[in-house]
This record gives C-alpha cells, structure tokens and sequence, in this order.
C-alpha cells in the first residue's frame, strides 16, 4: 500500500498537515502518519485534473459549479468547529439556504422526501463552508470518519438513510470515496427549526 500522503492531491507546504473530518466522533483518532497501518485511508479520487493528477477537492467545487454558503452563525453557545490534531469535529447545524434561511418543517409533514434529501444536501454546502474556514482549503480534508444525519421527520418515515444520502451524495462528488464513512442517520421528533 502507497504511503497516506501519496494519496492527497496537492503536496503539502512545509507545517501544513492533512485534516480527517468527523461529525460527531467523540474519540481521540491517531494523528495522521503517527503510526504503520493507519487508522483511516483516504482513495484516490477518479477524476482528473488537466494536469493528469487527481482532481483536488477545490478543483471538483468549482468544477460542478458549487458556490459555498456564508459560514454559518452558531445559534448558541458554541463553536462550529474545534480542531484537535488532525481531526476537525464539527457541531451539528440545521439546513439553511442562501442568506441563511433556514429550511423549515418536518419530512412527512410540511417537507416531502425530495425537498429533505434537498435539505441535506444544503447541510452538506454548510459543512463545507465551516470546513473551509476552519481549516483554509477543502484540498487538507483526508478522510470523513463519522456523520450523523440527524432527520425531522414525522413517526412513521422510515427513509431516513435515504434523506442522509443527499449530504452523503454531495461529499462523494467532491472527496471521492474519502467521503465514505460511518454514518448514523436517526429521525427526530422535535428540531430548533
């Protein structure tokens, strides 16, 4: 197996390091390289770039035609994001479409399942907006490790995996299988919004 970094599709600066992303671990994940056999692997992207090398995260952005949301305002006492090592934990947030309207209702009820799959999606660009921020350039993003896809939705939904498939859909598209991870996607019964 190649070395972790012959992987990541640009090099690295001197001080620059690789960013795992988790949604929701709540473990201590081994810096990137800190030991043979890692823990997490990134896969190599299948697109190319028009250099012949794979097409970066930035590149794949630009390339579907993707404009990242303003970062997103906490709506308490909280941070977005906390970088610890080389892992990025993001708080979770609510769907909210451009100038930060939040998408309103429960799956089932006022939200059909395409207009929830639609939601998540938008939570998705907001990930990666907070992403961005955090950490300068979506190309430091090496692996995905957890996602939970918290879903509004009325009792008897039972698609909850498939709503979550509409982040999970847009990650893929920029990351590649990097994007693959493990993922919960429970239903709630009451949500802020």
């Amino acid at each position: 197996m190649p070395p972790f970094h012959d992987y990541l599709p640009e090099p690295l600066r001197d001080g620059e390091h690789s960013v795992i992303v988790a949604m929701g671990a709540p473990h201590r994940t081994p810096a990137i390289g800190e030991r043979q056999g890692m823990a997490y692997t990134a896969f190599p992207r299948c697109k190319q770039s028009q250099r012949g090398l794979p097409m970066s995260a930035e590149e794949r952005v630009k390339e579907l035609g993707i404009e990242l949301p303003s970062y997103p305002v906490p709506a308490g006492k909280y941070v977005q994001a906390v970088l610890v090592g080389d892992l990025l934990h993001i708080a979770g947030h609510a769907p909210s479409r451009a100038g930060g309207v939040p998408v309103i209702g429960k799956i089932g009820a006022e939200l059909s399942m395409e207009q929830g799959v639609a939601a998540a999606r938008q939570a998705g660009l907001n990930t990666l907006s907070i992403i961005k921020h955090h950490i300068g350039s979506l190309d430091r993003v090496a692996k995905f490790v957890k996602v939970i896809a918290r879903v509004h939705a009325v009792p008897e939904f039972t698609a909850h995996a498939q709503v979550a498939d509409g982040y999970t859909d847009l990650m893929i598209s920029i990351f590649g299988d990097a994007a693959l991870c493990a993922r919960a996607a429970p239903g709630m019964g009451s949500a802020p919004l």
